[in-house]
This record gives C-alpha cells, structure tokens and sequence, in this order.
C-alpha cells in the first residue's frame, strides 16, 4: 500500500505518484513514475482510495492505466458545498509480468496526503492468482 506523504496540488491531467510506502512486498511499486510492476503474470486487484479537497468542478475523472494505455475509469461528481469529496475504486485486471499499472488523475483540485490516522488517499494491488 501507498500513498501521498503531504498535500498534492494537482496542475494537470498526470499519473498520480504515490511517495510514501507503507507495505510493499517484493518492492514492485516504483516511486519514480508511480508505477506497480507486476512480478508474476496474473489475475490482479487494484484498488484506488482518495479524498480532495474543494475541487474547481463537481466532476472528475481518474483512469486505472495499464502500460500507460486507460483500462478502467470512474467519474465522481459531488454536491456544491461538499468541502472533502471522499471517493474510491477498485479493478480487477490480467497482467503479465513486467507490466506496470498506475492512477492517472485529471487536472484540478488538491489531493489530501495524511491526517493523524494514516493517509488519506493511497493505492495498492494484490495477485489473486498466478497464471
């Protein structure tokens, strides 16, 4: 499991990288480019968790990639006022080993690293069965 270790103002459409690892068994996550490497090919959860802050829209967009390529997206849309949108995904996904899966975010809004309790947004994945 992953996650932000502060705040994270986003810009622009970007592949979310996560810079505090909490548990990462076999060191698959890469924290430069925010990539989870598949060590074995497989059938594979990912599950997504974040929490923004007042975002300029009430609709956003985030995309579950597969080698860079959108292979599972969700829309959020939450009422005007809303101040801490909390929002979560999971996918499941075949992958080869070698591949990496990533979160992509669309542009806007700030993204909460941790609070008291642990973090606020994270990512992780898990093989479910290996092929």
């Amino acid at each position: 499991m992953v996650g932000l270790s502060e705040n994270k103002e986003l810009d622009s459409t970007e592949v979310l990288v996560f810079d505090e690892v909490y548990i990462d068994e076999g060191a698959n996550y890469n924290i430069l480019n925010g990539a989870y490497i598949a060590p074995v090919s497989g059938l594979y959860v990912f599950y997504y968790n974040g929490r923004r802050s007042d975002y300029i829209n009430e609709y956003f967009q985030e995309w579950f990639l597969l080698d860079g390529v959108r292979v599972g997206n969700f829309y959020n849309a939450y009422p005007e006022g809303l101040d801490i949108p909390s929002y979560d995904a999971s996918i499941l996904l075949y992958v080869e080993a070698g591949q990496m899966v990533q979160m992509q975010i669309q542009e806007g809004g700030l993204l909460y690293g941790p609070d008291g309790d642990g973090p606020m947004t994270w990512f992780y994945g898990y093989l479910i069965s290996a092929s």
